[in-house]
Protein backbone atom coordinates (compact mmCIF):
# COMPACT_ATOMS: atom_id res chain seq x y z
CA UNK A 1 0.00 0.00 0.00
CA UNK A 2 1.50 3.49 -1.16
CA UNK A 3 2.17 6.51 1.80
CA UNK A 4 0.68 9.34 1.06
CA UNK A 5 4.36 11.01 0.66
CA UNK A 6 4.82 8.20 -2.12
CA UNK A 7 1.60 8.93 -4.22
CA UNK A 8 2.22 13.05 -3.91
CA UNK A 9 5.62 12.46 -5.93
CA UNK A 10 4.24 10.01 -8.33
CA UNK A 11 1.25 12.53 -8.68
CA UNK A 12 4.17 15.05 -9.37
CA UNK A 13 5.66 13.11 -11.87
CA UNK A 14 2.56 11.49 -13.71
CA UNK A 15 1.48 12.99 -16.64
CA UNK A 16 -1.23 16.20 -16.78
CA UNK A 17 -4.87 15.66 -17.07
CA UNK A 18 -6.30 14.89 -20.57
CA UNK A 19 -9.07 17.52 -20.17
CA UNK A 20 -8.59 19.18 -23.20
CA UNK A 21 -8.55 15.68 -25.76
CA UNK A 22 -10.72 16.30 -28.40
CA UNK A 23 -10.48 12.59 -29.26
CA UNK A 24 -11.56 11.99 -25.34
CA UNK A 25 -15.31 11.56 -24.69
CA UNK A 26 -16.34 14.46 -22.68
CA UNK A 27 -16.59 13.65 -18.85
CA UNK A 28 -19.85 14.45 -17.45
CA UNK A 29 -19.51 17.12 -14.94
CA UNK A 30 -22.38 19.16 -15.70
CA UNK A 31 -25.34 19.75 -13.02
CA UNK A 32 -27.86 16.44 -12.29
CA UNK A 33 -31.03 16.67 -13.97
CA UNK A 34 -33.39 17.04 -12.09
CA UNK A 35 -36.26 14.22 -12.24
CA UNK A 36 -39.37 12.91 -10.87
CA UNK A 37 -38.85 9.39 -10.53
CA UNK A 38 -35.77 7.59 -9.30
CA UNK A 39 -33.22 6.05 -11.44
CA UNK A 40 -32.27 2.68 -11.57
CA UNK A 41 -29.26 4.07 -13.73
CA UNK A 42 -26.34 5.49 -11.88
CA UNK A 43 -26.15 9.31 -12.34
CA UNK A 44 -23.32 9.94 -14.57
CA UNK A 45 -23.30 13.49 -13.85
CA UNK A 46 -22.18 12.67 -10.22
CA UNK A 47 -18.51 12.24 -10.69
CA UNK A 48 -16.95 10.69 -8.09
CA UNK A 49 -14.39 13.15 -7.35
CA UNK A 50 -17.39 15.54 -6.45
CA UNK A 51 -19.64 13.28 -4.21
CA UNK A 52 -16.32 12.45 -2.59
CA UNK A 53 -15.65 16.85 -2.03
CA UNK A 54 -19.44 16.68 -1.10
CA UNK A 55 -19.45 14.56 1.64
CA UNK A 56 -16.00 15.99 2.37
CA UNK A 57 -17.61 19.60 2.84
CA UNK A 58 -20.47 17.84 5.34
CA UNK A 59 -17.67 16.36 7.40
CA UNK A 60 -15.86 19.86 7.80
CA UNK A 61 -19.40 21.32 8.79
CA UNK A 62 -19.74 18.13 11.44
CA UNK A 63 -15.93 19.07 12.58
CA UNK A 64 -15.12 15.72 11.50
CA UNK A 65 -11.83 16.70 10.09
CA UNK A 66 -9.85 13.47 10.25
CA UNK A 67 -13.13 12.39 7.91
CA UNK A 68 -13.10 15.31 5.79
CA UNK A 69 -9.05 14.65 5.13
CA UNK A 70 -9.61 10.84 4.33
CA UNK A 71 -12.74 11.85 2.12
CA UNK A 72 -10.05 14.93 0.19
CA UNK A 73 -6.75 12.66 -0.11
CA UNK A 74 -9.51 10.28 -2.23
CA UNK A 75 -10.18 12.77 -4.34
CA UNK A 76 -6.97 13.82 -4.89
CA UNK A 77 -5.80 9.94 -5.82
CA UNK A 78 -9.08 10.79 -8.44
CA UNK A 79 -7.09 14.10 -9.95
CA UNK A 80 -3.65 15.05 -8.42
CA UNK A 81 -2.85 17.70 -10.17
CA UNK A 82 -5.96 19.31 -8.91
CA UNK A 83 -4.41 22.62 -6.97
CA UNK A 84 -8.05 23.33 -5.41
CA UNK A 85 -8.34 19.76 -3.72
CA UNK A 86 -4.72 20.55 -2.20
CA UNK A 87 -5.56 24.21 -0.67
CA UNK A 88 -8.80 22.24 0.75
CA UNK A 89 -6.44 19.36 2.03
CA UNK A 90 -4.07 22.42 4.07
CA UNK A 91 -7.14 23.67 5.36
CA UNK A 92 -8.25 20.24 6.86
CA UNK A 93 -4.95 20.05 8.19
CA UNK A 94 -4.51 23.04 9.75
CA UNK A 95 -8.29 22.88 11.58
CA UNK A 96 -6.49 20.12 12.69
CA UNK A 97 -3.54 21.39 14.02
CA UNK A 98 -1.39 19.59 12.09
CA UNK A 99 0.77 22.24 11.01
CA UNK A 100 3.48 20.98 9.23
CA UNK A 101 1.31 19.18 6.46
CA UNK A 102 -0.98 22.22 6.34
CA UNK A 103 2.06 24.04 5.32
CA UNK A 104 2.94 21.08 2.94
CA UNK A 105 0.32 20.87 1.25
CA UNK A 106 -0.29 24.78 0.81
CA UNK A 107 3.16 25.12 -1.20
CA UNK A 108 1.81 21.82 -3.37
CA UNK A 109 -1.02 23.71 -4.51
CA UNK A 110 0.91 26.96 -5.32
CA UNK A 111 3.07 25.01 -7.50
CA UNK A 112 0.46 22.95 -8.99
CA UNK A 113 -1.62 26.15 -9.58
CA UNK A 114 0.90 28.45 -11.89
CA UNK A 115 -1.18 28.11 -14.55
CA UNK A 116 -4.10 29.86 -13.05
CA UNK A 117 -3.24 32.77 -10.77
CA UNK A 118 -6.71 32.77 -8.71
CA UNK A 119 -5.87 29.58 -7.08
CA UNK A 120 -2.51 30.63 -6.94
CA UNK A 121 -3.43 33.65 -4.79
CA UNK A 122 -5.82 31.39 -2.87
CA UNK A 123 -2.87 28.89 -2.84
CA UNK A 124 -0.85 31.46 -0.85
CA UNK A 125 -3.13 33.05 1.37
CA UNK A 126 -3.66 29.44 2.47
CA UNK A 127 -0.02 29.31 2.92
CA UNK A 128 -0.77 32.78 5.42
CA UNK A 129 -3.09 30.79 7.04
CA UNK A 130 -0.57 28.20 8.08
CA UNK A 131 1.87 30.83 9.13
CA UNK A 132 -0.84 32.74 11.52
CA UNK A 133 -1.88 29.89 13.32
CA UNK A 134 2.17 28.90 14.12
CA UNK A 135 2.71 32.10 15.27
CA UNK A 136 4.61 33.42 11.72
CA UNK A 137 2.76 36.45 11.53
CA UNK A 138 5.38 38.67 10.24
CA UNK A 139 5.45 36.39 7.10
CA UNK A 140 1.68 35.81 6.88
CA UNK A 141 1.03 39.79 7.11
CA UNK A 142 3.40 40.00 4.07
CA UNK A 143 1.65 37.23 1.78
CA UNK A 144 -1.70 38.94 2.50
CA UNK A 145 -0.33 41.80 2.01
CA UNK A 146 1.23 40.54 -1.33
CA UNK A 147 -1.71 38.53 -2.63
CA UNK A 148 -5.12 39.77 -0.40
CA UNK A 149 -6.30 41.81 -3.32
CA UNK A 150 -4.32 40.41 -6.87
CA UNK A 151 -6.99 39.16 -9.07
CA UNK A 152 -5.07 37.74 -12.23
Amino acid sequence: QMCIRDWIWAGCASSPPRQNDPDEAPTARQAPEQTDSPSTEPDESITAESSLLINAEDSTKLEDYSKAIVLLERAIRLSPRDPNLWIRLSEGYLKKEEFELAEQYARKAIVLSRQNKETQRRAWLQLANVFEKTGNTKEAEQLRKTYRYRTS
